[in-house]
C-alpha cells in the first residue's frame, strides 16, 4: 500500500437512526488501528445526524447527507468515494466488536493487497432481535453456501468491489447478488 492510501475504508450508511449511529461512530473511534478512512452516507435524515457527525471532528473523512434511493444506493455512493485498500460497510447500529478488531483483521490480511475478502469481527444488531450476531475473522471459503455472514462483516478488496456495485433492482438482496458476482 502506498502511504497516501488508507488500508481500510469504513462506510456507514444511515437514515433516521441517529442514536444507533452514535454507537457505531464510537466503535470506530475506539479502534487502535488508525489506518482507515471513515465515510458516512446519510439519506437526509433530519434527526440530528448532521450534528452528530460534526461533533466527532476529523474522525469522519467524508460525509454526505442527501436523499437517496435506499440502502444499496447509499452503499454505492460510499463505494464510489472510498480510496482504501479494503472496504467495510458498517451500518448504523453495527459495532466493531472491540478496539482491536481492525488490527486483528489487518494482521489476518498480512498487509496483502490482493486478497478477495475476509470476515471482520463485527457485532450486527437487528431491530427486534434479542441477541447481536457476532462475525469472526476468517478468509473467504465455503462460498458456494451463500453469504458467509451479513454484508456488514465482510471486508472486500476495494479495487475488486468497485467492479461490482450493488444492483439497485434488488430491494432486499443486492448484497447477496454482489457477493455472487464477486466470487464468480
Amino acid at each position: 500500500m502506498t502511504a497516501s492510501k488508507p488500508f481500510f475504508s469504513i462506510v456507514t450508511v444511515c437514515f433516521r437512526d441517529n442514536e444507533r449511529l452514535k454507537q457505531t461512530i464510537a466503535s470506530v473511534q475506539r479502534q487502535e488501528c488508525k489506518d482507515f478512512e471513515y465515510l458516512i452516507i446519510d439519506g437526509g435524515s433530519g434527526d440530528g445526524t448532521v450534528e452528530t457527525v460534526a461533533s466527532v471532528g476529523n474522525l469522519v473523512n467524508k460525509f454526505i447527507s442527501e436523499k437517496d434511493r435506499g440502502i444499496y444506493d447509499a452503499m454505492n455512493k460510499g463505494l464510489n468515494l472510498a480510496t482504501g485498500g479494503y472496504i467495510l460497510f458498517l451500518n448504523a447500529g453495527d459495532l466493531l466488536v472491540d478496539e482491536k478488531a481492525l488490527q486483528r483483521t489487518s494482521e489476518a490480511l498480512g498487509g496483502k493487497e490482493n486478497v478477495l475478502g475476509i470476515i471482520c469481527p463485527v457485532k450486527t444488531r437487528y431491530p427486534g432481535f434479542t441477541e447481536d450476531r457476532v462475525n469472526r475473522i476468517h478468509a473467504s471459503g465455503g462460498l458456494w453456501r451463500g453469504l458467509p455472514t451479513s454484508h456488514q462483516g465482510i471486508i472486500y478488496n476495494l479495487d475488486i468491489l468497485k467492479r461490482f456495485p450493488f444492483d439497485l433492482t434488488y430491494k432486499l438482496a443486492a448484497d447477496f447478488d454482489q457477493y455472487l458476482r464477486v466470487i464468480n
